[in-house]
């Protein structure tokens, strides 16, 4: 047959020598014949073949071998999806069993050799055949693990001649060496029948089975171990192994084998009624000449057979009915010519037919007994029968079909083993918790009791005595359930005890306290959490790991910190699917419990501080390449501060992600003889952790590629120089085809769309592009340093002249730059709000002398000669002579908003020039352009201000606009206007804040009356007295959403029909609250309205909600709360403005530059 193999049953031998077999006794079937090829075999080790050095795939064994094309091969076990197992579902999967939540490790240390252990006896899971777990104290030298890591060996499929496919080894291995796992879909046990009907047309079968419930059907699906052949001289076995509690059939050797031989391993077929003996074709010296093994006969079976061989009768009539029932028969198959003992149970009436239970197998038929050849036993020795099966098997049942039956429980449990040991012995085992743990694993109780004088004359304590330092013996009573595995694991611990003195002992738990504990899983991911909160999740740690699934555990683990600030937690999971699935749901869970704990801190992102996704790790050299700090950190914090580094902080701001790495202060924990193990060093790595949004934990994989990526290129050579706020002019440096806006391409006549990373490249011999992951830094490549061709000195001075070319160009640029803005209609006041303070005086001082020059007495002479009270104070009045003059409310915002730009453009040199005008006179000019500039009322006569503003500044004093000292005032108002249309060059003008009100109206989840309050309170005199980083740097849309916020509006339903960034919304609202609170005085006098009297302390001030609206605000922003594309009004508004852009086109300014 092609190879594979099929069947029920437990395993072949034992994986090392004298170790047990698994699943009870040695002459447990591997396979089914029933289940099997119908010819199977192979060779034995007869044949050895030249060993192939290729790394061995599936697609080169197909393309030697011709796979066969109808199988799908995988390298897990394939268990029912969750969704199938519900009620009303059907599926014939078997659903993958719950994992054992038993956390309890080994117990093995470390030799300090750096050998790797758990791989003999003395490991207790070992020796009951399970693997170690993530918290095994041996950690990376844990060599329990092999089948967790898929430490599979070097296999090849080849053409086994008759035999169809086998499979081959590469590489030599040694006695008990894992080889590979017998993987394929899970299938229940109930349905056998229906997967036995449905390849009732196939030739070959691959089904095992892996427990008494559950089989491994790898036909159409399963690993390259289906390949195997049978022989009958094997140099494999099948043991089942358990992996955090779910059993797996793995391949072991029994012997040293060679590179390129074939292995085998016997398949134990049974011979089965009906069906001829299968032919090997292994070539062994010993081959038995086929598959199914030879029936043992026991001594008591002959004897039975020879006193029942005169009691069968035949049958007076061959068309017997329902008098036969419960009758003991045999029946005669022509195949075998051979006799089967069966029970008769029922007797079917319609179709003549009756169910017929075979002895050898426990399987039944309905058989129409008149078409065969059958005895019956007479009454008499039915009754004898039935009395020598009582006495056989303790009145126990008999097993089901392919289950070893052993001894019952009851007779186990009264079996008792004992060890003699010497008080050194006994004290080592509960030092290192052996004895518990042995009790654990084993099922048993081992009572630790003194020996008396007649246990210590005996043969026995005579001769352990003489080990015995003190002359007292003690004795080890085992009693329970698998009394023979407990001594024997005790025995291999003693005898390793025996060998090392109690001081020597004693050094060995201490080099296994400094050992770290790392997972050694391959699906595997590690968190961290704020110490805080540690308490709240062990409350919620069962929700968790419900949550996260029944194939996944999830345990803290060992934080290594000194100072406690973090805790760690580790997520394990048999496949990476599940490992995916429940790293999304463990870390939403544990970020609502940090946030509904509120005993935590967050990052400047907005996300809970000390928290993180485990990503990778740097070596120490090259995390100081990367991690470039501004000095040390003198912090006691348990993390490095990255947003010192140009690079993390542009990282985190670009990608909306906060990276967390333990400081190195901070590295290192305290073990149980009060020495510091595990501080940082040169070859201590530096782990990375990553805060992501509870909906993106699979973006950390690509993030951790990105810093991988800048690694690598740090250590070639390249530079990445950080220009900061000089990003402004990346436009301006990149090439044409970079530099296109909105389908524009720029006029050939300007500089942007110029192609000077090209002219870098030519004359320093360096490449330049944009840093792609920071947006923020250019990319400089002079050449790979690693690299023999291209020497070191070679690359920095590459890198060198790229810099000061770039420099000196950004100093071109700039200066270009000011000067243009200044003749710009209609310029970007968010971006010069956004410009270095320091830069942005020395820019508006270069370009001063463009504008018209100053006459002593005229008005900019008083730019921030006022502080800003001061200018609130002149706000105020604006919005309170506004509503004296009942204008829309819009119209004082508008005459803020020039106001504020008026004063931003103003040099601070100015204010040493005497001059008898005051603030009061700009922002008089301020309101009357506003009031000229509004389509909704008439405009109002400069008289009519005035005398509305002498009612708001002189209460109760009367105006006569014929008075000299009026038409003085008049005078300064109109010079004042000249004066700040000139500055800024008419740019008065303001779209206004209707477009806010419709578009939060029109997402449908907001009302217009709450809006509108909202609104009315955003334009008062408080909130425009806020300063120019309200109204210029961010707008009137962020200042809606503070005060929406402070409303109590739900502030989801605002930033999903405003598409606003969320950490300016939370500056907005300190810088409004910030003003209210400082402009206190002045605001009690100015703002009568009741609108603005709602900031005034009281109880019902809306002062009171600020920390609450903060809160929700950084909540949303960790959370990733999506805002909604923009509305048609702003589309509208959009399209408005690109067209007027358009029609505003200076000569020698290009379209870009006005954009």
């Amino acid at each position: 047959g092609a190879g594979g193999a099929g069947g029920a049953g437990g395993a072949g031998g034992a994986i090392a020598s004298g170790q047990p077999p698994a699943n009870g006794g040695e002459n447990d079937d591997l396979f089914s014949d029933d289940e099997s090829p119908t010819a199977g075999g192979t060779t034995g080790d007869t044949k050895t073949l030249p060993q192939d050095t290729s790394e061995p795939s599936y697609e080169t064994m197909g393309k030697e071998t011709g796979l066969p094309t109808d199988v799908e091969h995988i390298e897990e076990v394939e268990w029912a999806n969750p969704e199938d197992l519900q009620p009303g579902r059907y599926t014939d999967r078997a659903a993958r069993p719950p994992l054992d939540r038993n956390s309890d490790p080994c117990g093995c240390f470390p030799d300090g050799t750096g050998s790797t252990c758990c791989l003999d006896m003395s490991c207790v899971l070992f020796a009951c055949q399970e693997e170690c777990r993530s918290n095994c104290e041996a950690g990376d030298l844990c060599g329990n693990k092999r089948i967790q890591r898929k430490e599979w060996k070097k296999l090849q499929v080849f053409d086994a001649g008759p035999k169809g496919r086998g499979l081959r080894i590469m590489e030599p291995v040694k006695k008990g060496e894992f080889i590979c796992e017998y993987v394929g879909v899970a299938i229940k046990k109930d349905h056998l029948e229906s997967l036995f009907a449905r390849y009732q047309g196939e030739r070959m079968l691959y089904i095992m089975a892996l427990d008494n419930d559950v089989y491994i059907d790898a036909r159409k699906k399963g690993g390259i171990a289906r390949y195997i052949n049978h022989s009958c001289e094997p140099n494999c076995m099948v043991d089942r192994w358990k992996v955090r509690g779910v059993s797996r059939a793995c391949v072991f050797a029994m012997r040293d084998i060679d590179a390129g031989t074939e292995l085998s391993f016997d398949y134990k077929w049974t011979r089965k009624r009906g069906r001829a003996p299968t032919k090997c074709h292994c070539g062994a010296a010993a081959c038995r000449g086929t598959l199914e093994m030879k029936k043992d006969v026991s001594l008591e079976d002959e004897e039975l057979d020879l006193k029942l061989s005169g009691h069968w009768k035949v049958p007076i009539t061959q068309n017997p009915g329902n008098e036969i029932i419960n009758r003991v028969i045999k029946v005669y198959f022509d195949g075998d010519r051979e006799y089967y003992a069966a029970d008769v149970a029922q007797y079917d009436e319609r179709t003549g037919k009756h169910q017929i239970i075979y002895k050898s197998d426990l399987s039944d038929a309905w058989e129409d007994l008149s078409k065969l050849q059958w005895m019956i036993l007479d009454r008499e020795f039915e009754q004898f029968i039935i009395s020598k099966k009582s006495a056989k098997t303790g009145g126990t049942a008999s097993a089901p079909f392919g289950t070893p039956v052993g001894p019952s429980v009851t007779q186990q449990s009264m079996a008792k083993n004992y060890l003699l040991v010497q008080t050194y012995v006994k004290e080592a085992l509960e030092v290192r918790k052996m004895i518990i743990r042995c009790q654990n694993h084993c099922r048993v109780h081992v009572a630790v009791l003194p020996c008396d004088a007649t246990e210590i004359a005996s043969p026995e304590g005579v001769e352990a005595v003489k080990g015995s330092a003190d002359g007292k013996l003690w004795k080890l009573v085992i009693t329970g359930m698998d009394p023979i595995k407990a001594r024997k694991y005790l025995e291999n611990n003693v005898q390793t005890i025996k060998t090392k003195t109690a001081e020597q002992q004693a050094k060995e738990a201490a080099r296994g306290a400094l050992g770290s504990a790392g997972s050694g899983v391959v699906h595997s991911r590690d968190v961290v959490i704020p110490r805080t909160v540690v308490d709240d999740v062990k409350r919620k740690l069962h929700t968790i790991r419900f949550g996260a699934g029944r194939n996944v555990e999830v345990n803290f683990t060992h934080s290594e910190s000194k100072s406690k600030q973090f805790a760690k937690m580790t997520i394990l999971a048999e496949t990476e699917h599940d490992l995916k699935s429940a790293l999304r749901n463990v870390w939403a869970a544990l970020f609502k419990i940090c946030r509904d704990s509120g005993n935590i801190g967050y990052t400047h992102q907005g996300y809970i501080k000390d928290s993180g996704i485990y990503a990778g790790e740097l070596s120490s050299k090259e995390f100081d390449l990367l991690f470039q700090s501004s000095g040390p950190n003198l912090s006691q914090d348990c993390s490095e501060n990255l947003r010192q580094d140009p690079f993390f902080a542009a990282f985190e701001d670009e990608h909306r992600c906060s990276i967390w790495v333990q400081s190195a202060f901070d590295m290192g924990r305290i073990n149980s003889q009060n020495r510091i193990v595990g501080e940082a060093g040169e070859d201590v790595p530096r782990k990375i952790y990553i805060a992501v949004l509870v909906t993106e934990p699979d973006k950390v994989d690509v993030l951790w590629g990105h810093i991988r990526g800048r690694v690598n290129a740090l250590k070639r050579g390249v530079k990445f120089l950080n220009l900061g706020t000089d990003r402004v002019y990346f436009p301006f440096l990149a090439p044409r085809s970079e530099s296109k806006t909105n389908g524009n391409t720029p006029n050939s006549n300007t500089l942007a769309g110029g192609d000077f990373f090209g002219y870098i490249k030519r004359t320093s011999g360096a490449t330049v592009s944009v840093d792609e992951l920071t947006r923020n830094h250019l990319r400089i490549d002079g050449g790979d340093k690693t690299n023999g061709e291209d020497k070191a000195e070679e690359v920095d001075r590459r890198i060198a002249l790229a810099e000061d070319l770039i420099r000196l160009q950004i100093e071109l640029l700039r200066d270009h730059f000011v000067r243009k803005q200044s003749w710009a209609f209609g310029r970007d006041w968010s971006l010069l709000m956004d410009v270095d303070p320091e830069v942005k005086k020395k820019d508006l001082s270069a370009s001063a002398p463009s504008r018209a020059s100053p006459t002593p007495g005229s008005f900019s002479a008083v730019r921030h000669a006022a502080d800003g009270r001061a200018r609130a104070s002149s706000c105020m009045e604006i919005a309170e002579i506004s509503s004296l003059l009942e204008l829309d409310r819009e119209v004082a915002a508008h005459a803020c908003v020039i106001f504020y730009r008026f004063l931003n453009q103003l040099t601070d040199a100015s204010t040493t020039s005497a001059t008898h005008v005051k603030l009061r006179e700009a922002a008089l000019a301020c309101l009357f352009l506003a009031n000229k500039a509004q389509k909704i009322h008439k405009w109002k006569r400069l008289e009519t201000v005035l005398a509305a503003a002498y009612k708001a500044f002189y209460p109760g004093s009367q105006f006569d606009e014929k008075s000299e000292e009026a038409k003085n005032w008049e005078k300064r108002v109109i010079s004042a206007e000249a004066e700040i249309l000139t500055t800024l060059q008419y740019d008065v003008f303001w779209p206004g804040v209707d477009w806010i009100l419709a578009t939060v109206v029109e997402s449908g989840k907001i009302a217009e009356p709450p809006a509108d309050n909202a609104m009315e309170l955003t334009l008062s005199g408080p909130v425009l007295a806020a300063g120019e980083a309200v109204w210029l740097k961010y707008g009137p849309e962020y200042a809606f959403a503070a005060i929406a916020g402070l409303l109590s509006i739900n502030m989801e339903f605002v930033l999903s029909a405003l598409p606003l960034d969320l950490e300016k919304v939370k500056e907005v609202i300190q810088l409004i609250v910030d003003s209210i609170k400082q402009n206190e005085s002045v605001a009690k006098k100015y703002s009568k309205a009741a609108s603005a009297q709602r900031f005034q302390g009281s109880q019902a001030s809306l002062l009171t909600n600020v920390s609450n609206v903060i809160a929700k605000v950084e909540e949303m922003n960790a959370a990733g709360i999506q805002q909604s594309s923009p509305s048609s009004w702003q589309q509208t508004y959009d399209a408005i403005g690109k067209q007027s852009r358009q029609s505003r086109i200076f000569r020698n300014v290009s379209l870009t530059l006005i954009q």
